[in-house]
């Protein structure tokens, strides 16, 4: 009787991520403003990056179900961790990875949005750097209009900040609870057999 209950539930989990998907396509589709010189070095997208913390229930409880299958096998049927956990890395990779889906979409906006940055600030030092050619070391008169403004504008520091964009919107502390989701029930069917003190060590280490 509850298989069906678990099944209805993960294909209603499994339509709200189609839900996203399709709306964070529509969104990417429009003609976004985005910044590049926005400190979250996503052009202001960061705030969507917290999406996939939505489905830290479902990661976790699809955890909770294949971990509870794999822990009667080793009980009952003398199976190895060693044997499972390319199954239980699977399962985190693949959890993780669908969650963090719906992001990928704004990946093209992203990186036109840099490749544009990166080609008008590689002209503005270029001129900056003819004109300041111009006036140390070619001997010629600069007027006041042309002369650059380096305190109001740095091309160096601004083409920096272009390259350090990020093509998708999220960071670490958007990973680390899907990980931490997907991974404790992992942990706790391993711990029937290997101490937990090194697993929590591994976990930690994965995580930081």
């Amino acid at each position: 009787m509850a298989r069906p209950l678990v099944a209805m539930l993960f294909l209603g989990w499994v339509w709200r991520l189609v839900l996203v998907y399709v709306l964070f396509w529509r969104i990417a589709r429009l003609p976004l403003s985005l910044v590049p010189t926005h400190p979250d070095r996503t052009g202001g997208l960061d705030f969507i990056g917290y999406m996939p913390t939505a489905f830290v229930p479902l990661v976790f409880a699809l955890g909770c179900v294949l971990g509870a299958h794999w822990a009667h096998d080793l009980v009952y049927h003398d199976v190895t961790v060693k044997a499972l956990q390319w199954q239980m890395g699977i399962l985190v990779v693949v959890a993780v990875a669908l969650s963090m889906s719906p992001l990928l979409v704004f990946a093209g906006p992203l990186r036109r949005a840099r490749m544009r940055a990166l080609l008008d600030m590689g002209a503005i030092a270029g001129s900056q750097g003819r004109l300041l050619q111009r006036r140390w070391t070619g001997g010629r008169e600069v007027r006041d209009d042309e002369a650059p403004d380096a305190p109001a504008l740095d091309p160096a520091a601004l083409y920096g900040t272009f390259e350090q964009m990020r093509p998708i919107p999220f960071s670490k502390s958007t990973l680390a609870p899907l990980v931490l989701a997907a991974a404790l029930p992992m942990l706790a069917v391993a711990a029937i057999q290997l101490p937990v003190r090194d697993l929590l060590k591994t976990l930690l280490g994965a995580l930081l």
